[in-house]
């Protein structure tokens, strides 16, 4: 019988990544933290907004403050309406196992749950997700259900859609027949061919402007969240620039805006990089 699956995004599945690779190089520890548990339009399982709290850590364990957590529960049940929440830890550069500890600390939570949600990760990415069920129609019980852990990457603009369309056309085969036939072969191949690139060299186009931080709004620009604020400026800007709402000054500039709030993104230096700069951005890991 298959595994259920719950779906996380790949910003928030990244985040957690380096809440571990950053406690190992800073710590050579274990850390963790709090997520939580929604039900999407579809009824998924969703990961989300994963967060550190104030805690002990050491190579073999890592406990939150319990000031700091129940401020956690009441300060996003408010605010976000949650009821279900996930503890996740990780295991460093270790495999992803339950320890007894870990069994003990979620079987605590028996008494004041029906279910909870854990995850065990490691700097490698391996994991588990499990759910505890300790109670089903008033019938006292234990029983534990593990989850295949989806990464949800997004999905592409409408820009590149349009992009993709404009630009392709798909290849018709030519048929043809060959003097023989036998051992599986039958008779028929299809004849393609490989288009050659123009070795001419571009033209670059005339210096862009800078930008200056002035026009660029750098409101809560520290940290996780700033990076995320500049990726998606990014990515904006670049489906934009496909689709032909905008031109490379202006993707150049919008560029160099997002660098403003997380200075992390390579400008393109004309539009022959552009494709370059695409594929890089798809597969950037912060």
């Amino acid at each position: 019988m298959s595994k259920p699956v719950a779906y996380i995004s790949v910003v928030d599945w990244d985040k957690l990544m380096n809440y571990a690779r950053c406690a190992v190089d800073n710590f050579k520890s274990e850390i963790g933290g709090m997520a939580e548990v929604v039900f999407d339009d579809d009824n998924d399982v969703r990961i989300t907004r994963p967060v550190i709290l104030k805690q002990v850590v050491d190579s073999g364990s890592c406990e939150l403050d319990k000031t700091a957590l129940a401020q956690y529960y009441a300060r996003v049940a408010k605010k976000n309406g949650t009821t279900d929440f996930l503890w996740w830890h990780s295991h460093a550069d270790m495999g992803a196992f339950w320890s007894q500890t870990d069994k003990t600390s979620i079987l605590e939570n028996k008494g004041n749950s029906d279910h909870t949600w854990s995850l065990v990760l490691n700097v490698r990415g391996e994991h588990i997700l499990q759910l505890d069920v300790f109670k089903i129609a008033g019938i006292d019980l234990h029983k534990e259900v593990v989850f295949n852990l989806e990464v949800m990457r997004k999905s592409y603009s409408k820009g590149l859609d349009k992009e993709v369309k404009a630009q392709c056309t798909k290849e018709v085969h030519t048929a043809y027949s060959k003097p023989y036939a036998g051992f599986g072969y039958n008779g028929v191949v299809h004849r393609g061919r490989q288009l050659s690139l123009n070795a001419k060299k571009p033209e670059l186009p005339a210096p862009i402007p800078d930008v200056t931080a002035s026009t660029v709004n750098v409101a809560n620009s520290g940290g996780y969240g700033a990076y995320a604020k500049a990726y998606d400026m990014v990515e904006d800007a670049l489906g934009d620039y496909l689709s032909k709402v905008n031109d490379f000054e202006t993707l150049v500039k919008r560029v160099k805006e997002a660098n403003f709030v997380e200075d992390c993104f390579d400008v393109p230096t004309n539009e022959h990089a552009v494709p370059e700069f695409a594929y890089q951005l798809e597969r950037f890991v912060y």
